[in-house]
């Protein structure tokens, strides 16, 4: 009898081994199945059958966008807008050319030079003293006249991005005036002074 229970309990105990061999078996392969290999996409598996995903930062489909606060405007901006903002950069920064006049002669250029001499609308028009246009009013690529505060006289630019949308502090391109031998230069303006936006439209000449 004490035989026959001995035996009873050794055969619970191998069932008992089998069971924990099985079940540390399945785990492991469900580890595997959801471990990615290193360097490789992301990836899920969904019922034994692993899924990746592409890289999208990495992928030539989608490549990541430029850092350069004036390279990041032109990767946001609709195609009109990017041309003028990409023409004017060129301008000011590769060819440093001077346009000798005002500050409407330098924009104007800067627009002939794109391809939007005639093809540009009126988005927003006030006075001087207001009412003034909100940040909603405002993009990439516009040619704004503001209030310049720091003169207490007006001026025109073109909007290129916000610092500081609170605020309404935002950097444009523009030119000094007055017939310097210089050319354009990017400053940070207040621009809660806005009293008129200029857009280009459509594709260029």
């Amino acid at each position: 009898m004490k035989k026959m229970i001995e035996q009873t309990r050794f055969f619970q105990y191998c069932l008992l081994l089998a069971a924990f061999a099985i079940v540390a078996s399945c785990g492991s392969k469900k580890n595997i199945a959801h471990t990615p290999t290193t360097g490789s996409s992301p990836s899920i598996a969904t019922d034994g059958v692993e899924v990746d995903f592409p890289k999208f930062a990495e992928s030539p489909e989608f490549p990541a966008p430029p850092t350069d606060p004036l390279l990041r405007a032109e990767w946001d901006a609709d195609t009109a807008a990017r041309s003028i903002l990409s023409e004017g950069r060129k301008m000011a920064l590769e060819e440093r050319l001077i346009v000798r006049g005002s500050c409407w002669d330098y924009i104007n250029e800067v627009f002939r030079r794109a391809g939007y001499a005639a093809r540009r609308e009126t988005v927003f028009k006030s006075k001087e003293t207001g009412p003034y246009a909100t940040l909603f009013d405002i993009a990439p690529g516009d040619w704004l006249y503001h209030v310049n505060y720091s003169y207490g006289t007006v001026h025109s630019g073109i909007f290129v991005y916000w610092e500081d949308e609170e605020r309404m502090i935002g950097t444009t391109l523009s030119y000094g005036g007055e017939h310097r031998n210089a050319p354009g230069r990017y400053r940070t303006y207040d621009l809660r002074g806005v009293y008129q936006v200029i857009r280009p439209v459509g594709s260029s000449e």
